[in-house]
């Protein structure tokens, strides 16, 4: 049943799709889950386009997306011929009326997808969410997301900022340790990681996040929009990350990226196996990545030990690939 009347869920769709723009002749993808996701379907805007060219399908894409999130999409700007920003949306009054087909808001995730059961997909032997994304989209599964293009304004912004926190090139380790996708680690693990980087001769930095504040001991907190995320990682030199939307768009950074997935004694808390679901390697968003599985209750020495002894000295604790990026020592 739904929440209000149907005629009233209807004008709640058709409003939508006349603050979007819709046009007959254009595809409007929705994004409105997280960063990855947007990501994703942004990078995914080529390959799209090119496969409706192919079928003699309209060609022009849109895609709306969460104010919050408007600079991952301009990553993409090229590919993408409009860019719809939106403070909410009606998830469920889209779901009910929209079609895959041009002038219709598409909601570019698989909980919105047929009655949700795409999702169980992700618990089966070698399918990842960016195979849920490529099939919403309706193309192959060897599609491949175009890399991100960082604007000129972005990069001249991050710039300044850099010189404005006169971080040490190479020699900084940027520390993000939260998430929606995964469990979060405790603050203890991120003190002791701190300590030892620290320890070994490096300048420590934490992400901040408004919506998860946290201090972690030793740790500058720095704060940057999501447009500026590659010039920054690639000034400081290392990423360490619990897996997130943030590390999609850290995927083509230039610096050692090192993601971790939590997980409890007993298991990873919900229906499937991030490691698997969102495994950056597999998904070839980052060949060989440096990917750790690090227990939440558990001994947190192996994957400290593992991450300062860096990828060419210590394989990673789940004898995952890892990068061909610099060792534990700046």
């Amino acid at each position: 049943m739904p929440a209000y009347p149907v005629d009233q869920q209807y004008d709640t769709y058709r409003d939508f799709q006349r603050r979007a723009g819709a046009r007959p002749d254009e595809w409007l993808f929705v994004c409105a889950y997280g960063i990855g996701d947007t990501y994703m379907t942004c990078g995914l805007a080529m390959a799209f386009k090119d496969q409706m060219a192919r079928r003699g399908a309209p060609g022009r894409l849109a895609v709306a997306v969460k104010k919050s999130q408007i600079e991952v999409a301009r990553l993409f700007e090229p590919l993408i011929d409009r860019i719809v920003a939106f403070e909410a949306v009606d998830l469920e009054a889209l779901f009910r009326f929209s079609r895959f087909e041009p002038g219709q808001p598409i909601i570019a995730h698989p909980f919105h997808y047929g009655d949700g059961r795409l999702c169980h997909w992700l618990t089966r032997e070698g399918v990842h969410l960016l195979d849920l994304h490529r099939f919403m989209m309706d193309l192959p599964f060897d599609a491949m997301p175009a890399p991100p293009v960082v604007p000129a304004d972005q990069r001249q912004a991050a710039r300044a900022r850099l010189e404005g926190w006169g971080l040490p090139r190479g020699r900084t380790v940027l520390l993000a340790p939260h998430a929606y996708s995964t469990a979060t680690l405790p603050l203890g693990f991120w003190n002791t990681l701190t300590a030892r980087l620290k320890a070994a001769g490096w300048e420590v930095v934490l992400n901040v996040d408004p919506r998860f504040p946290v201090t972690v001991e030793g740790a500058r907190p720095i704060e940057f929009p999501l447009g500026e995320a590659l010039p920054v990682a690639d000034h400081c030199g290392w990423v360490i990350s619990s897996r997130s939307g943030l590390t999609d768009i850290l995927s083509t950074t230039r610096a050692r990226l090192s993601v971790l997935y939590p997980r409890f004694a007993d298991g990873w808390g919900q229906s499937w196996n991030p490691r698997t679901a969102y495994d950056l390697a597999a998904m070839g968003l980052r060949p060989g990545c440096e990917q750790h599985v690090a227990v939440i209750d558990g001994d947190w020495a192996p994957v400290l030990d593992a991450l300062l002894a860096g990828p060419n000295g210590a394989p990673s604790t789940d004898a995952s690939p890892t990068d061909a990026s610099p060792t534990g020592a700046p």
